[in-house]
């Protein structure tokens, strides 16, 4: 195939193929059966950095390969890590948390802001101490809790950030969430951070997940690795370089084209049957246009010189 000419962009590159059951190591021994114009190599993506935007919130691939649905389970808050000259604010906290968890959210949002307190306890106990409103670093807490596994968002019919400040009778306190996130030091690894969404604010732990949330995510972990794991067993490309594609081929025989119509609509198009055999033969649809490019794809392929062996 020659090269061909794309605006002001020219250059030639080798296409190499190899039987689709043939080994890495015989790939030194492909057989070079064409040249195209750079182009004709589709940008490969790689399948990891897919999955960084869920890793995000499940703190890294493993944790999000383990991931499961299942509740949260109601437990006691830790206070372990707690100071002494701590334990009279933070018991207030925990009852204003308590008690918006059971009323608007439910039980496993507070197991969630209960770890996370736990958290901020380890992580900068000093945040207890630079406030005296309790409503705001509880307004603050839930918050961030709900966030972290998409609540509070803008849409839906959960609810609204605005529905938890009136409860708390404060006004919007999301600074204040986002300093408890900074004190118990809730971030993703700094190479997921640039995978994170504005709409959710993810604290790089799957122990601190909504069990509805880590659903979703189990759902599009699982599509994600489907078309990652298609596009790879489908994709004819095996290796590319500045100078060489080889891709992976498989004989096959042309049965037959004809003029045809969709089974609904006008839109004429070419038929083209390929295959060993009719019992196992697949058959494409072209628009007339593609089809006169593929005419001359094929044209341009035959009259086109022999290509270099050499790599």
């Amino acid at each position: 195939m020659g090269t061909h000419r794309h605006g002001r962009h020219e250059r030639s590159r080798h296409l190499s193929a190899v039987p689709t059951n043939a080994s890495a190591e015989s790939y030194a021994d492909e057989l070079q059966v064409g040249e195209c114009d750079a182009s004709f190599a589709p940008p490969l993506e790689p399948g990891a950095d897919e999955m960084k935007s869920l890793q995000a919130f499940a703190g890294g691939f493993d944790a999000l390969m383990g991931l499961d649905s299942e509740p949260l389970p109601t437990e006691e808050f830790d206070w372990s890590s707690v100071e002494p000259q701590d334990e009279a604010f933070v018991a207030l906290v925990l009852m204003l948390v308590d008690d918006c968890c059971e009323r608007m959210l439910d039980t496993e949002y507070r197991t969630i802001a209960r770890r996370i307190l736990a958290r901020v306890a380890v992580g900068d106990p000093r945040v207890f101490r630079r406030t005296e409103n309790t409503d705001r670093f509880a307004a603050g807490l839930v918050w961030l809790a709900g966030r972290g596994s998409g609540g509070f968002a803008r849409r839906g019919s959960r609810p609204k950030s605005g529905d938890l400040w009136r409860w708390f009778g404060v006004r919007d306190c999301s600074d204040r969430g986002r300093s408890l996130r900074i004190a118990a030091g809730l971030f993703p690894d700094a190479d997921l951070t640039d995978y994170v969404y504005s709409d959710e604010l993810a604290l790089g732990d799957a122990g601190l997940l909504h069990s509805r949330f880590r659903k979703s995510l189990v759902v599009q972990r699982d599509i994600r690795l489907r078309v990652t794991t298609e596009r790879e067993r489908r994709s004819p490309v095996v290796s590319l370089d500045r100078d060489r594609l080889v891709v992976a081929v498989e004989p096959i025989a042309v049965l037959g084209a004809a003029k045809s119509l969709p089974v609904e609509g006008e839109r004429l198009g070419i038929c083209v049957m390929l295959g060993t055999e009719l019992d196992n033969a697949t058959c494409y649809a072209l628009s007339i246009p593609d089809a006169h490019k593929l005419v001359s794809c094929l044209q341009a392929a035959l009259e086109g010189p022999p290509p270099n062996r050499e790599p």
